[in-house]
């Protein structure tokens, strides 16, 4: 009898659906069921009164509710049942041997359209909910393929504009080659645009810009927001150039992080900590960007998966491009954004 409000109570006070929420609605159920039972052989609740009902009729709805909570519809429905046939049957108890069959039928009657009104809004409910989660997950990955798809645009873009740029260039120089150096500069220019388209098919990881660009693009990507980017170059001297494919993901995951700063952090603004060095035992090129403000933080593992700011444009983007991303906030804590890609040492060497 202290554990049917207690159960209940622990219901009522689980914040968010879950496991937890399906163990306490599921217990509570489950105790209430077996109460009844018990009453029907006589273990509980007061024999001599014949003529009152059982306690446990005026919360058959609360139990099938709860039992619909904890468990799938099915299983509900069949709980909902044995409800309804337990309260047909309390004629043959002692405690209930006064009520007559027809009114006990009735009330089995009741019980049994109380279950079919509480268990259909919520089945529905959890219909909706999976159909919103599974139109969700196909918009992701819908995402993900125009994502793709503006990618390889662009990739095609590029080669166009190669292809106009220099090959159509080159020839022009050639046609009007007129004398032994036009032509050979015109075979030059030749042999930098197979160079030129050649780079494009060995693929971005061959390319490479320099530190100082990197910051530049940083500072480009960020100009319209309020941040401030500051630069530690521990390299002691040494060149060090970036590949373009992990560049481009860390200067596009830095500038998502920022804008995201600015929509959530109450314009309190963004710092930006740009680390370039090597690796002190391998001489690897490495890279870390951290992105900080101090606005109010968030729980992160209650992020929805529709928002693809955070998975798509920061996690992702970085795993793809061999790098790694860590996000560190809490409520009323702000926002830390890590990014760092390492050079592969045996690429290096």
């Amino acid at each position: 009898m202290v554990g049917i409000p207690a159960t209940i109570i622990w219901t009522a006070l689980v914040r968010h659906p879950g496991r937890q929420m399906r163990a306490a609605a599921g217990i509570s159920a489950a105790l209430i069921l077996i109460s009844f039972l018990l009453w029907h052989v006589g273990l509980i609740g007061h024999g001599g009164q014949v003529a009152s009902r059982p306690w446990s009729w005026g919360i058959a709805g609360i139990g099938i509710a709860l039992a619909c909570i904890a468990s799938e519809a099915w299983i509900s429905a069949i709980y909902g049942a044995v409800f309804s046939t337990l309260v047909c049957l309390v004629p043959l108890t002692t405690a209930g041997n006064a009520r007559a069959w027809y009114e006990s039928g009735q009330d089995a009657l009741l019980t049994a359209a109380m279950a079919v009104v509480i268990i259909s809004p919520i089945s529905a409910l959890r219909s909706a909910a999976d159909a919103a989660d599974r139109a969700a997950a196909a918009a992701i990955l819908k995402t993900a393929g125009a994502a793709q798809a503006e990618a390889l645009r662009i990739e095609r873009t590029r080669l166009d504009g190669l292809t106009h740029d220099t090959v159509m260039a080159t020839l022009t120089i050639a046609a009007r080659a007129r004398s032994t150096e036009m032509m050979y500069a015109a075979a030059q220019a030749a042999r930098d645009s197979l160079k030129q388209l050649d780079s494009l098919r060995v693929g971005d990881e061959q390319s490479a810009i320099s530190t100082a660009e990197l910051v530049g693009r940083l500072k480009g990507a960020t100009a319209g927001y309020s941040t401030r980017i500051t630069c530690t170059d521990t390299t002691n001297g040494m060149p060090l150039a970036l590949p373009l494919l992990p560049s481009r993901a860390l200067i596009q995951a830095t500038a998502e992080a920022v804008r995201n700063s600015a929509r959530h952090a109450y314009g309190g603004g963004s710092q930006v900590e740009v680390t370039l060095g090597r690796d002190p035992h391998t001489g690897a090129a490495q890279a870390v960007i951290e992105i900080t403000d101090e606005g109010p933080g968030f729980d992160i593992d209650k992020v929805p998966a529709q928002r693809l700011g955070l998975r798509v444009s920061i996690l992702n983007r970085m795993r793809d491009a061999h790098g790694t991303a860590t996000v560190t906030s809490k409520p009323g804590t702000g926002t830390r954004v890590q990014l760092t890609w390492k050079e592969n040492p045996s690429e290096h060497e």
